[in-house]
């Protein structure tokens, strides 16, 4: 439906006899109807004082307030005028309204040039399932939140009734913010982790789901829907980006370890890495500590591809510090970087805390932008934590920060403890 604002009251007959609807892909016009002369005021009355009604207003020399009681608002509205094209327009279409050069006034003065309106028709209703995998042929990651996502609002109460029922009869309901519970309406619901983990499950909506508009949902024969879940990806995580680790204390740096492959579980694995001693003033230290903050700034490259979405790539955090092109020891605030190493006590399956040992004393300050520091693990484990949501090659790996990451220009993983 539209709804036109002209300068004077156009008579019904001569809209109906010269505005059409030209859709494109179909080589005839549309003919229109011309609804209700009230129907405008309730309208605009009914959807408030939006920017949307007062642009319009405001466009048409109109009061931008709409009067309270109906005959004032017939009157001060009344050079609006409601209208619909006759047949049901397909959907993600571009098309237009024609205001035609012949409609007339009542006093017989006509438009004198055809106005076009430009629309894009809206899409079918239909809703789609999402979830994060660590590939395209993986099941959903119970790890992340899971979205039933409409292509138009739904009613909150139709909204509620969404379920994510499991193989054993369990039954999830989603959840809603306490903003989104004061809406009456909603495009998505959320299922909230963790979510059940190696299984499957199907996703259920109401019979008589419509949206706000009372659409049927184009989709509705897919649901329920099936989905699957599997086990949570490959995680070792340290806690910060930064940190100082206690000389005194042993220099215990706790780590998070989950569904790392069984031969680590128990066992005492091996990191090797650089370390320098950062020693001179106060200014010099806090030059490296810049330094170190510089290096892990976000750095995105996107390249174009023809016919295709553009690629990200992550170089965020991939720039040496203490070896090759970062600035080696010689550049990083006057000490001289060595090889060093820590031990890791590992624990997989789930995800536990652990921690990670290292012989020397915090006075020296452990990094690992070279991108050197790794756990030891099987090819496939190493390729799935690469897959996995948030994992990407320059994440760190370090005393002082971060999480596993390959060396640079590394495309894959390598059986050693280096990738």
């Amino acid at each position: 439906m539209f709804l036109v604002a002209a300068n004077m009251l156009a008579t019904r007959e001569s809209i109906a006899a010269n505005a059409y609807c030209a859709v494109d892909g179909i080589g005839e016009k549309i003919a229109v109807d011309v609804l209700a002369p009230d129907l405008p005021g309730k309208l605009l009355a009914g959807l408030g004082s939006n920017y949307s009604v007062t642009n319009f207003l405001e466009s048409a020399g109109l009061p931008k307030t709409v009067p309270a009681d109906t005959a004032s608002r017939q009157r001060a509205l009344a050079g609006i005028t409601a209208v619909k094209c006759r047949r049901p327009l397909p959907p993600g279409r571009d098309m237009a309204l024609v205001w035609g050069a012949n409609i007339a006034s009542a006093g017989g003065k006509l438009a004198g040039a055809d106005q076009r309106f430009d629309f894009t028709v809206r899409k079918p209703f239909t809703a789609r399932f999402e979830c994060s995998r660590v590939n395209t042929a993986a099941g959903c990651s119970p790890v992340e939140k899971a979205y039933l996502r409409f292509s138009a609002p739904v009613p909150m109460s139709a909204a509620t009734q969404v379920r994510l029922t499991l193989a054993d009869g369990k039954s999830i309901a989603p959840v809603f913010s306490d903003e989104e519970k004061t809406r009456a309406t909603i495009e998505q619901v959320t299922f909230a982790t963790p979510l059940p983990f190696a299984t499957r499950g199907t996703v259920a909506i109401p019979a008589d789901l419509k949206d706000e508009s009372g659409r049927i949902l184009a989709n509705r024969e897919r649901f329920p829907l099936e989905v699957k879940f599997d086990e949570a990806p490959p995680l070792v995580k340290f806690a910060a980006d930064f940190g100082i680790l206690e000389a005194k204390q042993g220099g215990v740096l706790p780590v998070t370890v989950r569904n790392v492959e069984p031969s680590l579980q128990g066992q005492t694995a091996g990191i090797g890495g650089q370390r320098l001693r950062v020693g001179g003033t106060d200014g010099e230290i806090a030059a490296w500590l810049r330094r170190v903050e510089e290096a892990g700034k976000t750095d995105y490259q996107t390249i174009e591809r023809k016919g295709a979405e553009p690629l990200q790539i992550n170089h965020t955090g991939e720039k040496p510090l203490l070896f090759g092109s970062g600035g080696g020891g010689a550049g990083g605030g006057g000490g001289q970087a060595i090889r060093s190493s820590s031990t890791c006590r590992a624990r997989a399956r789930t995800s536990r805390s652990s921690a990670c040992r290292w012989a020397s004393p915090a006075s020296t300050s452990s990094n690992s932008p070279a991108r050197r520091w790794a756990v030891r693990c099987s090819v496939a484990t190493c390729r799935a934590m690469l897959r996995a949501p948030r994992w990407s090659p320059t994440s760190r790996c370090i005393s002082n920060g971060g999480a596993i990451a390959r060396s640079p220009g590394s495309r894959g993983c390598r059986r050693a403890s280096r990738w």
